[in-house]
């Protein structure tokens, strides 16, 4: 587990979220400057599972601002 993690914004598709450990390199096939930090954050200011997606792929991306409709639509 990180000490730190890194809250990141898509640039052209900011619904888009991604949370790294900080200090470490995009996952292969990402671009950083794709990405626009929003903060840095401890790392008991993560929920647990969300925290566990990170240390376990290196990273995880969340898509926000999803309409109630599509998610009933699932």
């Amino acid at each position: 587990m990180a000490e730190f993690y890194c809250d990141y914004v898509h640039r052209r598709l900011p619904n888009y979220r991604m949370v790294m450990p900080k200090d470490v390199p995009i996952a292969a096939g990402g671009n950083i400057d794709d990405w626009d930090l929003l903060r840095v954050r401890a790392a008991n200011q993560l929920n647990p599972t969300g925290r566990g997606y990170v240390d376990t792929a290196g990273y995880t991306i969340i898509r926000v601002h999803v309409p109630l409709e599509e998610i009933r639509k699932l």
